[in-house]
């Protein structure tokens, strides 16, 4: 068992090892350069809001601030941090799936959810710590919930809800834990009941977050920057939820591409998504035929699992991304343990098979390597990411204002700006570039959409 154990661990940090050496880019610049920099009051954090906008982290943003002190700053200790969290975010989820299912099945689990390279954005960057934090102490929860239930232990309970609370505190998405509280009850525990008491405790540390959230921040939603589909027609509403949970999918079984950005997205958007339509029909069809082989109630359970962890970034309640990966942190769990279950279930059908999931497990190291070393800093991080999506407006603007920083490279950032606006021709950021630039920009258009 500690061989099976360590070498879980082991590999939870061979795909993101590459990510040491790796600059602040992206959120992780303005987090700690600003946000985090001249804190003259750091006890008063938990009661502040997360990064100018509406998010509120009372445990994660002090969390962030401590580390950062007690590092000096340092990135690479920092992302020895989140390569440990990670680590033991994966020995959770074994601890947890070890109490439900086999034990083949739960280290299988574990070990794609170790390697999968859709955890890049979650492990390299600095700011996916508070999703490393938030699936570490839910599941934590879990696993005190389930013991709770066997042993009908009032402390274990209390300790589930303490992890719960951390949890919500953590990040806003640990609010979804009591949803995966009663698909564990309902799949896996065995028991008359769907709902008790003891499954509607779980709504105390999610009251207890909201309560807080108000207090503090003075109203429990009211972010500076409108939703990204506010305003716009319904079927614009309707194919950004297609486009965000059939990436979801895509990004789940196939993680090509990967960024941090997508804004490319904005083209399924206002046009036919048929891609990500797929995506989602294939899912549908997927969960069927697994439904006759593996049954009813592991299905449920994984598939409810991840549905019930993305829904709060589906664009379906007001959202301000399309497709953020480190939202697939812990929902990949799911998929994983679907995987696993089909694995197990024909393991004994030949060497082929442990071969291949072998291979598999080699090819998620050296994809995950890859990717982060595709994010050493930001000039690297905008051209990989145009590599794999040229028709990015932005990422062009984002590129072009990296390479303005460099003496030497005002034409090349030029073009960049072009490009943007011929993508994109309401782009104000693009003109702007150009007219710092003193380069004549063609007359604005009437927009498409109000």
């Amino acid at each position: 068992m500690r061989l099976r154990k360590a070498s879980l661990f082991l590999f939870s940090l061979l795909p993101f090892a590459a990510c040491l050496p790796n600059h602040k880019i992206w959120d992780d610049f303005g987090l700690f350069n600003t946000r985090l920099a001249g804190i003259e009051h750091p006890f008063h954090l938990w009661r502040e809001n997360y990064l100018g906008g509406d998010a509120y982290r009372p445990f994660g943003l002090p969390f962030l601030y401590i580390e950062s002190r007690f590092s000096g700053g340092s990135t690479v200790a920092m992302h020895i941090v989140s390569l440990l969290l990670h680590g033991c975010c994966v020995l959770a989820l074994h601890h947890l799936l070890g109490k439900i299912t086999t034990e083949r099945i739960a280290w299988l689990t574990a070990l794609l959810f170790a390697v999968h390279p859709i955890h890049a954005e979650a492990v390299a960057m600095l700011y996916g710590q508070l999703e490393l934090l938030t699936a570490l102490f839910s599941l934590l929860a879990l696993s005190a919930y389930v013991e709770s239930v066997r042993e009908e232990s009032s402390r274990q309970l209390a300790l589930a809800l303490a992890f719960a609370f951390l949890a919500a505190c953590s990040k806003e998405s640990g609010m979804m834990l009591p949803v995966l509280v009663v698909l564990l009850r309902v799949c896996w525990l065995r028991v008359p009941r769907w709902v008790t008491w003891r499954e509607a405790l779980f709504g105390i540390p999610v009251v207890a977050y909201v309560v807080i959230r108000i207090v503090n921040l003075g109203q429990f939603y009211n972010p500076p920057t409108p939703p990204i589909t506010e305003g716009m027609p319904f079927v614009v509403h309707a194919n950004t939820v297609i486009t965000s949970l059939g990436t979801l999918l895509r990004l789940t079984s196939f993680p090509t591409g990967q960024t941090l950005y997508y804004g490319h997205l904005r083209d399924d958007m206002f046009g036919r998504p048929v891609t990500e339509l797929a995506w989602i029909f294939s899912a549908l069809v997927l969960v069927i035929l697994l439904v006759r082989s593996l049954g009813w109630r592991p299905v449920l359970f994984g598939a409810g699992w991840f549905l019930a962890l993305v829904f709060p970034v589906l664009n379906i309640l007001p959202a301000l991304v399309v497709v953020g990966e480190r939202n697939l942190y812990l929902a990949l769990a799911g998929a994983a343990l679907l995987g696993s279950a089909v694995v197990c279930e024909t393991w004994k059908s030949g060497r082929g098979l442990q071969a291949g999931v072998f291979v598999l497990v080699m090819i998620c190291v050296v994809d995950g390597n890859l990717v982060v070393r595709q994010w050493h800093d930001p000039e690297t991080f905008w051209r990989s990411s145009l590599a794999s999506h040229p028709a990015s407006p932005m990422a062009h603007v984002w590129l072009a204002r990296e390479l303005l920083l460099t003496p030497g490279h005002e034409a090349e950032a030029v073009s960049h700006f072009r490009v943007a606006l011929e993508l994109n021709l309401q782009s104000e950021d693009a003109r702007q570039g150009l007219e710092q630039l003193a380069v004549p920009v063609p007359p604005r258009q009437s927009p498409v959409f109000p």
